[in-house]
């Protein structure tokens, strides 16, 4: 189960979303086994459906990139300077 290699959230400063698919699929887990989510983690969807996922879940997201695709992704801000930071890709 993945979930035995999930970092401990609190380390997490922040996570990317790839599709609503993945939202839907992480938290009904995370909701399964009782882990809450950090109000600390820097979340970003790639795209408006993946943003929304996360609203129906009550999570605000920081950043999207202007397009949904990897080179915009990789143009956010919050993106530019990660080492040593904990990221979760979903």
């Amino acid at each position: 189960d993945w979930l035995t290699t999930l970092p401990n959230l609190n380390t997490v400063l922040h996570a990317i979303f790839i599709s609503a698919n993945a939202v839907e699929f992480f938290y009904t887990k995370l909701k399964q086994h009782g882990i809450r989510w950090p109000t600390t983690i820097q979340t970003t969807a790639i795209g408006k459906a993946s943003a929304s996922a996360l609203a129906k879940w009550s999570i605000s997201v920081d950043h999207i990139p202007s397009s949904a695709d990897s080179e915009h992704l990789l143009q956010v801000d919050a993106l530019q300077a990660v080492e040593g930071q904990t990221i979760l890709l979903i």
